[in-house]
């Protein structure tokens, strides 16, 4: 597949708040292991965890490397006096080995989006390293997920510094998740609905309040007012 063959499967997602359907509260979050959030009167951040699942590489790399030995068991007791068979062997054994291995130990895919510094930092997937960048000078893209010739959902992801790659943060139906990021992004409004905010939504109206109330950062097709939030 080539680059604009690519580029065609992506639709650019604009930074709006559109949804006022999802509220993240404090009980919610504390138990879930893919988002982390923290906030006092100097931070506000959430980290959302996209690794993605381990279980299903680990039993794969498992499966392969019994495959492996079952196959070298009975390659080297003569069972299966080939070549084939004990290249077959080496193979599932070295590529099971390897995926299992890679499984426990890969780093997580962390996104940590810092509402009053307005950045966000990600995992840069070629560099293999952490980059950091401000918030609105992202490009997220919706991106339409094949196995082959076989669609199998859609996702949202960050272009990255190189322009050929992304880096999947959401899967599948994003948008309510991806309005409430935006909507925390934007640090001149009110903060989004959940009681995991409850606790600094004074705090941080003080702040707006000294800064003067300046202008929203994002546009928004829902009403946000200061007496809901």
């Amino acid at each position: 597949m080539n680059w604009y063959t690519k580029k065609k499967r992506r639709i650019q997602v604009d930074k709006i708040i559109s949804h006022d359907d999802l509220a993240w509260d404090k009980d919610i979050i504390n138990k879930s292991a893919g988002i982390k959030v923290e906030v006092s009167e100097t931070e506000q951040r959430i980290t959302i965890n996209a690794t993605s699942s381990r279980l299903a590489s680990i039993v794969c790399g498992g499966i392969f490397f019994l495959a492996g030995i079952i196959f070298a068991y009975f390659t080297y007791t003569e069972a299966i006096n080939s070549l084939d068979g004990k290249i077959l062997s080496i193979i599932c054994i070295l590529f099971g080995g390897v995926l299992f291995i890679y499984s426990l130990v890969r780093p997580k895919r962390l996104f940590t989006f810092d509402r009053l510094n307005g950045t966000i930092t990600y995992p840069e997937t070629q560099a293999n390293s952490i980059n950091s960048i401000y918030f609105k000078d992202s490009e997220w893209v919706k991106k339409y997920s094949f196995a082959g010739r076989f669609y199998i959902g859609d996702c949202l992801a960050l272009v990255q510094s190189n322009e050929y790659s992304t880096v999947t943060l959401l899967y599948n139906d994003f948008y309510s998740e991806w309005s409430y990021l935006v909507w925390f992004m934007d640090k001149n409004r009110p903060l989004p609905p959940g009681t995991i905010f409850d606790s600094i939504r004074k705090a941080d109206y003080n702040r707006r309040k000294t800064d003067g109330f300046p202008p929203p950062l994002y546009n928004a097709t829902i009403l946000i007012s200061e007496d809901k939030y």
